[in-house]
């Protein structure tokens, strides 16, 4: 794309050559020449609604830039304190009706919607879970006669789940389940095999109506809250297992003691300013898996080291 007329640049053009020449800076277009440009890999998938790359910058305009450049001043009102509140946090004092991140999300579809994009293009980005404890380890002794393999907690529109799929294509009906809010789960209905994988509406703060599942997943849904509310949810997933059969995996960042990534300290930042939760570490995991009634297994790592899976078990 050539910027102006015979060599003669507008005013618009020179106003949009000095848009673009930053653009050049981030990657977004490459500089061909004097005022000519052209895509690059990154500018595409903006377009390419597949991607989720245009939700992704959409769901940070509407709420994670407003929540951070607030995040400084509300800091200093409560003394550098680590904040905690659900509601009347960061997010609520950036927000124009004064609504807590999941409450704006609620009342705005196009915000809901982005957000949810953005949850898929991150997932669709992270090594596959089943890349790191292989579903085969489940099948082992597994009864899948009157409960499922796995049900994935919070699991948006079925990314995580599908792996579980795609690793073992020969499951039964009803092996593996769905779970979201009523909304989310309208959408992936769409996109999920449902001859295997039955999508169902869940609040996983209410108790959890799949009971003796062979595992139960989460996958960034802790770190959205503080640990009383996340050990409510833990407290809702223990009470449904069984014994000696049933695991928790929970697939999520854990904190290194030192040198942590930019993406991790990064994201940590981002859940005290949205949501008042945070990242953890080990024993930080220890300590929250342990007062919800489970035992921590083992930490599997990541290859690409940004998150880990965590085995768990009742204690």
């Amino acid at each position: 794309m050539a910027i102006g007329v015979s060599g003669q640049p507008t005013h618009v053009a020179r106003g949009l050559g000095r848009l673009f020449r930053l653009h050049v800076a981030f990657n977004v277009v490459e500089e061909t020449g004097v005022d000519t440009y052209k895509p690059t890999p990154f500018s595409l998938a903006i377009g390419d609604e597949s991607t989720k790359v245009r939700a992704s910058l959409e769901a940070a305009n509407n709420q994670y830039i407003l929540a951070g450049l607030n995040l400084p001043k509300y800091l200093a009102k409560i003394g550098y304190q680590e904040p905690t509140a659900a509601d009347g946090n960061n997010h609520s004092e950036s927000d124009p009706d004064g609504l807590n991140f999941f409450g704006r999300l609620q009342k705005s579809p196009k915000y809901y919607g982005d957000f949810t994009g953005h949850m898929e293009a991150w997932t669709m980005w992270k090594t596959p879970w089943t890349k790191i404890y292989a579903p085969s380890k489940l099948l082992d002794g597994a009864d899948l006669a009157g409960a499922p393999l796995v049900v994935d907690v919070g699991g948006n529109t079925g990314i995580d789940i599908t792996h579980v799929l795609k690793a073992q294509p020969g499951l039964p009906r009803g092996a593996l389940v769905l779970q979201d809010l009523p909304e989310i789960i309208e959408r992936a209905k769409d996109l999920v095999d449902g001859s295997v994988i039955t999508a169902t509406a869940h609040d996983f703060f209410q108790p959890q109506p799949v009971k003796g599942s062979r595992a139960y997943f989460m996958h960034a849904v802790l770190h959205d809250w503080a640990d009383d509310k996340a050990t409510d949810l833990l407290r809702n997933t223990h009470d449904a297992m069984v014994k000696g059969y049933s695991k928790l995996f929970v697939y999520d960042i854990v904190l290194p003691p030192t040198g942590a990534s930019i993406s991790q300290a990064t994201m940590d930042v981002n859940m005290m300013s949205l949501l008042s939760a945070s990242e953890r570490t080990k024993s930080q995991w220890e300590a929250l898996l342990g007062g919800a009634g489970f035992r921590i297994v083992k930490f599997w790592p990541d290859p690409q080291e940004y998150e880990m899976l965590i085995e768990a078990e009742i204690a």
